[in-house]
């Protein structure tokens, strides 16, 4: 069910690597659903669909506002759309932020 909805909002961003796309579930979240569609052999698409009334504790205007923030500097990958219960953005390689690598000076400043 996910995945054709998922090919659908990739169809609608216009990528022309298509025949290259391959569609994975991730299954470690509590609330919201991740899927990534690869798009190209060096791009891809995250959708998340959110959880049931994870509005209640999340401002979803707030996020976005805050990816679009981090994404005009170079922090975060790009914001494609959004829709009523999710959104499609990018996929940036990196490593999680944990308290040791927080107190590397080259992280803090």
């Amino acid at each position: 069910m996910f995945k054709i909805s998922v090919i659908q909002v990739v169809l609608l961003l216009n990528f022309t690597h298509l025949e290259l796309c391959y569609v994975q579930v991730f299954t470690a979240g509590y609330t919201n659903k991740l899927i990534g569609c690869s798009v190209s052999p060096d791009e891809v698409v995250l959708v998340r669909i959110y959880g049931h009334r994870t509005d209640l504790l999340i401002d979803r205007d707030k996020e976005r506002n805050s990816m679009m923030i981090l994404h005009s500097v170079g922090c975060a990958a790009p914001l494609y759309c959004r829709f009523d219960n999710g959104l499609a953005y990018g996929y940036l390689p990196g490593v999680v932020l944990d308290v040791d690598l927080a107190r590397k000076p080259i992280v803090r400043r």
